[in-house]
């Protein structure tokens, strides 16, 4: 019994500093897609959130915070001001903030009809 005593409290002592220290963070989790200018930092939680783009000869948009934007106009206070496969660029407060696609989507190219 003394001995099974034991050996409970020596494997406690290895997983006692992980309890009470909140939650652990996802390692495989990609960082979030942002790039602040003149190395300001940007801004930590992000507003946006890019789910789409669009590219054509005509016109270039994407799809932020499930709102259909192209270049040129403004959502939640930033404008946008380009778009490429995969990413937008919003500029805020003096900052540009580069919105990345989450990896794993789909990319379809489209050719146009006859």
């Amino acid at each position: 019994m003394a001995r099974s005593a034991a050996l409970l409290l020596f494997g406690l002592g290895f997983c006692w500093p992980a309890f009470g220290q909140g939650p652990l963070s996802d390692p495989t989790r990609p960082p979030v897609g942002v790039v602040g200018s003149a190395g300001q930092a940007a801004p930590k939680t992000l507003k946006w959130k890019l789910t789409s783009t669009l590219i054509s000869r005509q016109r270039r948009v994407a799809v932020i915070n499930k709102q259909v934007v192209q270049v040129g106009q403004k959502i939640d206070g930033a404008l946008l001001v380009a778009v490429e496969p995969g990413s937008a660029l919003l500029h805020y407060a003096g900052q540009k903030i580069q919105l990345k696609l989450v990896a794993g989507t789909v990319k379809l190219a489209v050719e146009p009809a006859p």
